[in-house]
């Protein structure tokens, strides 16, 4: 009878302490030892535990009229932590001993269609997987049978569901998340990986997600956005962007907030940054915000990874040429390390990619012509080398959840070595290229409430491009020895603070300043004598203000202005912006925007007979007479999304203002209509000026349906110069003007398998037709009159390429990888970047005889990919 007493009294009391009631409290983002004070002083508990068991946590908990139990059941799920309740007045806590579960299922749309790689975590924890390109998960964990999976994917409703609901590899369906104003965006433009900002304005591109870019083995950052409508690249290269009409170096590229003035690998055809450490690529084609500047046609934001992982995850690939790797440490709970490498054993191996890219790449200079010598029994022989390699790394640390720190430092670097021996005539000749990149930046970005927020950053670039010539002689006979060497360096010191203010839920504000320290240096010199040696330094100093308004839930306004002050030019050039976006239900979006901008680093053309013609960039000044490029520009139109429908039109219209003659396009197209003394003698201070007027439209159209999609693109674009000293003064086309840009893409997706195949249809590049050869006087080298300039058009542009990855991923492991292969241009069409035209003596007619020259853009160029991943 005592006995039962005893059970009942002990019973009585656990039954008090399960009913005990707390009084309300709140933790946010606290120890655990720090809630177990508070548990400690709302109850008449006492918790036993060891410190080794609570430091790997951090809860955030809101208490109300509840039991300690219900509590700590609450507060320990997604833990191995257990507790054990002995009496009324003492807890015992202890880790817990978990079975191992394997976990599984399939997350589907209402529809039906796969979600790929929905996040999958323990709720209120971090641990959890991604589930693959099909939406299917496989997850072995040690959880708790209390525990519960939250199911998430952006633009659906999440869903919690027990344990014991993925024991038998369930279907999971989820419903479409109902979206106010400030989250009507499309998720998936395009194609996935691919979505619209929440402020409208730009394009958001997250390479782990992209699963189709036809012809590519892998993500190619720069390749990546060239999927957008309107943006090109007229030479087949990766950084060679054309946005909307303007050149390549018109567009801001940046990378974790370093300005990038060397994006491309192998003279251009390969993005120079690992898309396998990029968390994702912000792309402005128009609409941009006051807090950017320097560039007049578009900005290319590249985010590298920032989030702190739970584990360490790594990868590394391989394919025709290069190999890479990159792994994500976390340090501790509250840092991280990013780091990543890659490395092309072109000059071990030549692979047919490489073989391919060197025939585009090379064939306009004397690498090509010596090849041809030898076929023809000439006395010489040559050795080529070509290797590039990019480097990088990210620290992370988040001492808090109001601030966050990062430190992120780069390393590019391209090298060329050719020596040609002439054995019969006994000399050689030695061209080096070398371009490298340096660059590192600090950002600390620090939240002061919930409404206010600041981001301090400061970033250092060095940029150097080097080409060198050396002619040696080694026989018999004294030769002279002769070198020439031209340089190009650029030094980039930048400090930016920028603030965002909340006013309100329907007004923000964004403001803040920004300075620029730039140095150029351009010098030619050769073993004889200096040609060439000029240094410009300029301090630009900017200030922004960018307002956002609400008007309900169907307007959106912004209204910016960038001032921009030098002392070179003792003058603010202005960059006033404005955008306005109307919603009249979730399918449908209008748009408008109109702008001004200002540039004051471009490029010019060095020149050199490897037919490597390098990009130096020049710096505006006044002393030197190099303008500041200003441009305007106006664009409107609309997006629908209903469903797996997508249609889009915009139309726009730019005026470039200030450009120069020696713009790399334009050296191109327009020096064969200049005698080669003037050519050479023509000093950059002493360039012609110009204007550009662009006007064109981009429509899209995209369906998509279970596991196939398709979307076809069209850009009609025209694009004219206007230069005084060309063209009897009347404007002619740019020599970047394609009227018509057609892409047609396909994908198809089944299981572990992504087909893909794209057709490209674009109008063939311009050209200005020779009509004959002239002597200004006799025995004077010929000359070649020219027709209209650009007033011609090569053959028609068409390519199609395709692309086959099989993903895989271990059941019993963290291992997942992808195998697969490329073709780019697969029926060999022989496209052509350009015309050339030479004279030639033609013996039996005993005269000059006028021929042309036309170089082919890239063959049949295969490829293969083997990629692993550790997550």
């Amino acid at each position: 009878m005592v006995k039962t007493f005893l059970i009942f009294l002990c019973c009585l009391y656990t039954s008090c302490l399960f009913s005990q009631n707390l009084a309300g409290f709140e933790v946010e983002h606290a120890d655990l030892s720090e809630v177990i004070q508070q548990l400690e002083l709302h109850s008449s508990a006492v918790f036993s535990y060891t410190e080794d068991l609570t430091s790997p946590y951090k809860f955030s908990l809101r208490i109300g009229d509840t039991s300690l139990a219900h509590t700590l059941d609450q507060l320990f799920q997604g833990t191995d932590i257990d507790f054990n309740i002995i009496s009324s007045e003492y807890v015992i806590l202890k880790k817990a001993t978990l079975p191992t579960l394997t976990l599984c299922g399939s997350i589907q749309s209402e529809g039906g269609f796969p979600l790929p790689y929905t996040n999958i975590l323990i709720h209120n924890s971090q641990k959890g997987v991604v589930a693959d390109l099909n939406g299917r998960f496989e997850w072995s964990a040690q959880v708790s049978s209390r525990d519960s999976i939250k199911i998430s994917y952006l633009g659906y409703q999440s869903k919690i569901l027990p344990i014991s609901h993925f024991l038998d590899c369930p279907t999971v369906r989820l419903g479409a998340e109902a979206l106010a104003f400030s989250e009507v965006v499309i998720k998936e433009y395009i194609t996935s990986g691919i979505e619209q900002s929440p402020e409208l304005d730009h394009v958001v591109l997250r390479p782990e997600k992209i699963t189709v870019v036809p012809g590519l083995t892998e993500a190619d950052v720069l390749q990546m956005v060239q999927i957008l409508p309107g943006v090109q690249s007229i030479d087949e290269s990766s950084s060679g962007l054309l946005v909307r009409g303007g050149t390549p170096d018109q567009n801001l590229i940046l990378w974790d907030d370093i300005p990038i003035y060397n994006s491309g690998h192998f003279f251009g055809m390969i993005s120079a940054f690992n898309p396998y450490v990029v968390d994702e690529i912000r792309v402005h084609k128009s609409d941009i915000g006051a807090e950017y500047g320097g560039r007049v046609s578009s900005v290319i934001d590249i985010r590298s990874m920032d989030s702190i992982p739970e584990y360490t995850q790594a990868s590394i690939g391989l394919n025709f040429t290069h190999a890479d790797a990159s792994v994500e440490i976390p340090l501790t709970q509250k840092s991280a390390l990013v780091l990543s490498a890659r490395k092309a054993f072109t000059d071990i191996l030549e692979s047919p990619t490489y073989r391919s890219l060197s025939q585009k790449v090379f064939q306009p200079g004397k690498i090509n012509e010596n090849e041809q010598a030898i076929s023809f029994g000439e006395a010489l022989s040559f050795k080529l080398g070509l290797n590039f390699s990019d480097y990088n790394a990210k620290w992370i640390w988040q001492p808090n959840d109001k601030n966050r720190l990062s430190f992120s430092a780069f390393s590019l670097s391209d090298k060329l070595n050719y020596v040609v021996d002439f054995w019969g005539d006994d000399f050689e000749t030695h061209d080096n290229v070398e371009v490298s990149n340096l660059g590192g930046s600090f950002k600390w970005s620090r939240k002061w409430d919930k409404r206010f927020q600041s981001t301090f950053t400061t970033s250092y670039t060095q940029v150097e491009n080097l080409m060198q010539y050396s002619f040696i002689g080694y026989g018999s006979q004294p030769v002279g020895n002769f070198s020439a060497e031209l340089f190009n360096g650029i030094k980039d010191f930048t400090l930016k603070l920028n603030n965002e203010l909340e006013v309100h839920q329907s007004l923000s504000l964004t403001f803040g300043y920004q300075w620029a320290d730039l140095a150029v240096d351009r010098n030619h010199r050769s073993s004889i004598e200096e040609l060439e040696d000029i240094e410009k330094e300029a301090s630009i100093h900017s200030t922004y203000l960018s307002l956002s308004k609400k008007l309900g839930e169907k307007w959106l306004f912004k209204a910016g202005l960038r001032a921009n002050y030098t002392a070179e030019f003792q003058n603010i050039f202005l960059a006033p912006r404005i955008s306005g976006h109307y919603l009249p239900n979730k399918h449908w979006q209008l748009k408008a925007s109109w702008g001004r901008s200002n540039q004051f680093i471009s490029q010019v053309l060095a020149v050199n007979d490897l037919g490597l013609n390098q990009e130096f960039w020049d710096l505006a000044s006044e002393a030197y007479h190099t303008p500041v490029i200003q441009s305007e520009y106006l664009s409107a139109g609309f997006l629908f999304d209903k469903a797996h429908t997508q249609i889009e039109m915009e139309a726009y219209h730019k005026r470039i203002l200030d450009l120069t003659l020696f713009s790399p396009l334009l050296v191109e197209s327009l020096s064969l209509e200049l005698d080669e003394p003037y050519l050479q003698g023509l000093e950059l201070e002493e360039q012609a000026r110009g204007n550009g007027s662009v006007w064109g439209i981009d429509l899209l159209f995209k369906q998509r349906w279970k596991h196939y999609e398709t979307w076809l693109s069209y850009t009609f674009s025209r694009v004219f110069y206007e230069f005084d000293m060309y063209n009897n003064q009347e404007p002619f086309p740019a020599p970047h003007d394609r009227p018509h840009h057609l892409s047609s893409v396909h994908q198809f997706k089944y299981k572990h398998w992504n087909f893909s195949i794209s057709w490209k249809l674009a109008s063939g590049v311009v050209y200005t037709e020779a009509e004959e050869i002239f002597f200004i006087e006799e025995d004077a080298i010929p000359l070649h009159k020219f027709d209209e300039t650009n007033a011609q058009r090569l053959p028609t542009f068409h390519r199609l390429d395709a692309s086959i990855l099989y993903r895989f991923q271990s059941t019993k492991n963290r291992l997942s990888g992808m195998v697969g292969c490329s073709l780019l241009n697969l029926y060999n069409r022989e496209n052509l970047l350009d015309r050339d035209y030479f004279a030639y003596y033609q013996d039996t007619e005993e005269e000059y005889v006028l021929g042309i020259g036309d170089r082919p853009m890239l063959g049949f160029t295969p490829n293969i990919v083997l990629r692993l991943f550790w997550k």
